[in-house]
């Protein structure tokens, strides 16, 4: 039951916030460990928070990582607790091309890549209740994780670079013609 949030630490990524939800379900689920993947730009706040809530046995922060592959092959979901400030986050679009289906706030571009119950979860902004539950549901529900996680698979392929520079072209010959 591995929980990983892949985004450099950082007041607009949500960590801290993201603490008490993970602290709700913790009480629900003994077994599930969240790890949190990037580079830390707070300067240990996060840390002392999580020592603050005792979450130190449930996450494990290992930095920024250049290779992030094995966390997402290993996980079972991707949450991007982000508040604000997010365009088109290449972490939402790496995590379903490994099958995570991905939990994120519905801030800047996360709701035009998630499709919001089929590929993963949109969350209303710092509404911590809905992102609790939306987690908890598919902690409980395999049916759901994997239909996500294969739905993911699939919309993940329309932004391999072939697909991208092929839409790109189609545009620029509609202009041209």
């Amino acid at each position: 039951n591995l929980i990983i949030t892949v985004a450099n630490i950082n007041h607009r990524k949500g960590h801290i916030s993201y603490l008490a939800v993970i602290k709700k379900l913790i009480k629900d689920f003994k077994s599930i460990r969240f790890m949190f993947i990037g580079r830390d730009d707070l300067n240990g706040l996060v840390q002392n928070e999580i020592k603050k809530l005792q979450l130190e046995n449930h996450i494990e922060i290992v930095g920024f990582k250049k290779d992030v592959d094995y966390y997402y092959k290993n996980a079972k979901i991707c949450v991007l607790p982000s508040t604000w400030g997010e365009g088109s986050p290449t972490s939402i679009i790496e995590s379903m091309s490994w099958g995570t289906p991905v939990i994120s706030y519905d801030v800047g571009g996360c709701a035009e890549i998630i499709k919001n119950n089929f590929d993963g979860f949109i969350v209303p902004r710092n509404n911590s209740e809905v992102l609790y539950q939306s987690i908890k549901k598919l902690l409980t529900n395999r049916q759901l994780l994997e239909k996500m996680s294969k739905n993911g698979l699939i919309n993940s392929k329309k932004y391999l670079l072939e697909n991208c520079t092929n839409q790109h072209k189609k545009v620029f010959n509609q202009l041209i013609n």
